[in-house]
């Protein structure tokens, strides 16, 4: 187990060693601008102000992090950001990330399945984007245990992972692997049933699932992918403009969100 957690985190600090070479300002700056205009993020900002009533001083932890990009835009109304993952260069990203917003979030170096007792309970919301379809079980569904426990008695999660239902993103993984560009190791997609059973087991109430846009979805794999590897890197469509609500996304969209309360 030991040598897993090894193997993955140093697989882990070259992604991001290798990220941090690549992106710059006017990325950072434009990927930020898609998060805050995306439907999945009005959605969890819709929720957040229905429950809590403001931003302000709301506590918010994103574990597994990265650079923590989804939390930013809260960040940017006025909640409290706490960013923990293993990966030094991640958190280390995350901070320059930040800074370029005027912003400076709390950053933890930890295990997720080893944190720091002073943590739990600790927050209004636990939140993971891109986290949990990483593990098998049964550290998969102790993630659910884990989001859980880091709420206050009136907290809520937010957990987004891809649909294994996606056809753009289920091609251009395959694609990927298949041409050995895929760089982040195990990565195993959920179903809403799957999403559903692991939040229910864990005592999770007043689920709400959404999902991210199909047809912008469609455009970011099948031709920003393609383009920004051919180009080396350097040129991205972000093709916000078709981040969308059609009637299909929760069946092909690529990332779901759940929103559930304690």
């Amino acid at each position: 187990m030991k040598s897993d957690f090894l193997k993955a985190k140093k697989n882990w600090d070259n992604f991001w060693k290798k990220a941090m070479a690549t992106v710059g300002l006017q990325h950072d700056t434009g990927e930020i601008r898609r998060i805050q205009n995306s439907i999945i993020s009005k959605y969890s900002k819709e929720y957040i102000r229905n429950k809590f009533g403001s931003f302000k001083n709301l506590k918010v932890i994103e574990i597994g992090s990265g650079r923590g990009e989804y939390s930013l835009p809260l960040a940017l109304e006025g909640a409290d950001i706490t960013l923990l993952d293993y990966s030094q260069f991640a958190l280390e990203g995350a901070l320059k990330l930040y800074s370029a917003f005027g912003l400076k979030p709390k950053i933890i170096i930890a295990d997720l399945f080893n944190l720091p007792e002073y943590l739990i309970g600790n927050f209004d919301i636990s939140a993971s984007y891109g986290l949990v379809e990483h593990y098998l079980y049964p550290q998969r569904q102790q993630l659910f245990n884990i989001h859980l426990s880091l709420l206050n008695e009136k907290g809520s999660t937010i957990i987004a992972v891809p649909n294994k239902f996606s056809p753009p993103y289920r091609l251009f993984k395959k694609i990927a692997e298949l041409t050995g560009r895929w760089q982040i190791g195990t990565e195993i997609p959920f179903s809403i049933e799957e999403l559903k059973i692991c939040a229910n087991k864990v005592g999770f109430k007043r689920n709400q699932i959404t999902a991210s846009s199909f047809v912008r979805d469609s455009l970011y794999f099948l031709i920003n992918r393609p383009i920004y590897f051919l180009s080396n890197h350097k040129l991205e469509f972000m093709f916000s403009d078709f981040d969308i609500y059609t009637p299909v996304n929760n069946l092909f969209g690529f990332l779901f969100v759940l929103i559930a309360e304690k």
